[in-house]
C-alpha cells in the first residue's frame, strides 16, 4: 500500500496490504485536524514512520487526545497534510488518515468486524447500526 500527502514530499510504502481496524473518530480534536465531522484512521501493525529518507520533510506534533494519552502526529512540512500518528508511550502500531492512502479501497468501511466508531457522544452524524462503537476511547 502506497501513501502520500496532497503535494507529494511525503509518501511511503505501508508494508502490509491490509489495516488491522479502520477508526472513526468523532472526537473534536480529530474534527480540528481533518476540517470535518470526523477521521478515518487505518491502524496497521508498527513500521518505521516516518521512514529515516523523509525525516527532512516531517513535522511532528505532540499533543493529549482526549483520553488523556500523549499522541505523535506527524504531517508534511511543505503542505501541512496530516500523515499519521502513533501513541507516545504505545508504539505497537502506526494509525495512517485512510484519505492519504492511494487506492484506499473504502468498502473496507462496511466490515463491521474491521470497522469501529469511538467517541461517538461527539458524533454530529449518525452511527450505523450494528457497528462497534464507543462514547470515549475504545478499550484494546
Amino acid at each position: 500500500m502506497e501513501a502520500r500527502c496532497q503535494c507529494g514530499l511525503v509518501h511511503f510504502t505501508i508494508p502490509t496490504q491490509k489495516p488491522l481496524a479502520l477508526v472513526v473518530c468523532h472526537c473534536n480534536k480529530c474534527k480540528l485536524i481533518t476540517g470535518s465531522v470526523f477521521n478515518i484512521s487505518a491502524v496497521f501493525p508498527y513500521f518505521e514512520f516516518p521512514p529515516s529518507d523523509l525525516l527532512a520533510n516531517v513535522g511532528v506534533y505532540s499533543h493529549k487526545s482526549e483520553s488523556g494519552n500523549i499522541m505523535d502526529g506527524y504531517f508534511c512540512k511543505g503542505c501541512g497534510n496530516r500523515m499519521a500518528h502513533t501513541g507516545k508511550d504505545d508504539k505497537g502500531w502506526v494509525s495512517v488518515s485512510a484519505v492519504r492512502i492511494v487506492h484506499f479501497d473504502w468498502k473496507l468501511l462496511e466490515d463491521k468486524e474491521l470497522t469501529v466508531h469511538c467517541w461517538t457522544t461527539n458524533a454530529v452524524v449518525p452511527i450505523p447500526e450494528g457497528f462497534r462503537s464507543f462514547e470515549g476511547q475504545p478499550s484494546r
